[in-house]
């Protein structure tokens, strides 16, 4: 299962500043292995004797963070366009609503910068770079969690970062917070305040730590981007033998897209969202959890589901439940990988199940690796892309280099994917997929939303 959701192995959840914690079961699978790798502890608030959970957990899927050797960005700007660039939002529509602070603070020997920020109806994003001429070299470098303050007050939602080195002495930090159910002014004052870095062991573990704080103020505004937000009433559920959600609403941004709901029990779908050009939305986060004692009583929680940007040009959506059965122990689910079939230079179609496959066009070696290029044919790109398995001829699966593939960049099954597996110099490569077995597309509860 580890090929499927390595997009998500290296993801960081803050949630420090929650009593209780609800995750679906997929979410758990994504992050239960990097949370106990790389965090030290999760240090929960003392609770009264009635425990109430609170709603918000972001799980943000990011690029590649640098937990072990350092491994040094290429092409990222150092001023401007970071999140722009970090995101894969490739269109002019982004700049208008980012702001780009800059600001040094000068802290034990590391100079941390406070380069942009991108604010709207769903999300606030934050990136900073941390620089030393001297205290990363060797290390594993570990942000810690922001503390924000909007207008004096302190703003407690969950969120995520992600991170990687731009050269040896310099560290880039992008936090994401979920801020939709939040009432933010248009025009705000911020304050942003890093207490410490941390510097990890092989395991994950801390063995030292600078402290800060680097603090920043500034003005930001997000009156522009209000402007040409959407938000569109829903009336749709989905209803299963163990899934009843009633979706509430789709609130559209220039830069982000979320849906949110309401659940009854401890079971949430997943969602697949595309246009009617067959892009498919980019899913950065979801959650849900009880906001008081009733609720928590009842079963009854308040959720949502972050995705990227909708085009322009777009003009209606269509919206895909699926069920992922990956934790399930009842034998729901039904994963199996392929019988690996050798490549003889020439296309060939991996099928998965009666409505997806995977059809390899291109297999090259060079310089120690072997490229290939594929498309894919099904339900979601996204879901579908990371399933190509490479074989030598001892049968044995080839690693995958996810760092130099393109799988961020490709939101539509007419391109062309480009993968990248280490070569082990075997005389013959196998290709192989797998059936999608833990996947459940939930058919009857399909709708379309009209954006005109």
């Amino acid at each position: 299962m580890k090929d499927v959701y390595e997009l998500l192995n290296d993801v960081d959840v803050d949630l420090s500043q929650y009593e209780e914690v609800e995750l679906n079961d997929m979410e758990k699978k994504r992050i239960k292995k990097r949370l106990h790798q790389n965090l030290k502890a999760v240090i929960i608030p003392k609770v009264s004797k009635v425990i109430a959970a609170v709603l918000c957990v972001l799980v943000v899927a990011g690029f590649t963070l640098a937990k072990t050797a350092p491994t040094f960005a290429e092409g990222i700007p150092v001023v401007g366009k970071i999140i722009k660039h970090i995101t894969g939002y490739d269109y002019a529509e982004f700049d208008k609503y980012t702001s780009v602070i800059n600001k040094d603070v000068v802290k034990s020997e590391v100079t941390a910068t406070l380069n942009e920020v991108m604010l709207d109806e769903n999300q606030l994003r934050i990136a900073s770079t941390f620089k030393s001429d001297d205290k990363f070299k060797g290390n594993s470098v570990l942000v810690r969690f922001p503390e924000i303050y909007i207008n004096g007050k302190h703003l407690n939602v969950g969120g995520g970062s992600t991170g990687q080195f731009l050269d040896s002495n310099t560290y880039l930090n992008v936090d994401t917070l979920d801020i939709h159910n939040v009432k933010v002014p248009d025009n705000i004052s911020m304050k942003v305040v890093y207490n410490e870095v941390q510097f990890l062991d092989e395991k994950g573990n801390e063995n030292k730590k600078i402290t800060g704080p680097w603090a920043f103020e500034f003005n930001v505004s997000k009156s522009e981007i209000e402007k040409n937000t959407k938000v569109i009433k829903l009336n749709n559920s989905v209803a299963t033998s163990d899934i009843k959600m009633n979706l509430k609403e789709l609130r559209i941004t220039p830069l982000t897209t979320n849906l949110t709901y309401k659940l009854k029990g401890d079971k949430s779908a997943n969602f697949i969202i595309k246009d009617d050009k067959g892009n498919e939305l980019i899913e950065e986060g979801s959650g849900y959890g009880t906001d008081g004692l009733i609720g928590g009583v009842k079963g009854e929680y308040e959720g949502y589901s972050s995705f990227s940007a909708v085009s322009k040009e777009a003009k209606k959506l269509y919206i895909i439940p699926y069920y992922n059965y990956l934790d399930k122990k009842n034998g729901e689910s039904k994963f199996t990988k392929t019988e690996p079939v050798k490549w003889n230079n020439e296309a060939i179609t991996l099928k998965q199940d009666d409505k997806n496959k995977i059809i390899i066009s291109k297999i090259q070696r060079k310089d120690g690796k072997i490229y290939v290029d594929y498309k894919t044919e099904g339900v979601s790109v996204k879901l579908q892309a990371r399933r190509l398995y490479l074989y030598n001829s001892s049968k044995e699966q080839m690693v995958r280099s996810h760092g130099n593939d393109n799988m961020k960049d490709i939101v539509n099954s007419n391109d062309t994917l480009h993968a990248v597996f280490k070569d082990d110099g075997s005389s013959d490569i196998y290709v192989g997929t797998d059936n999608m077995g833990e996947i459940s597309i939930l058919k009857d509860n399909e709708f379309t939303v009209d954006l005109n």
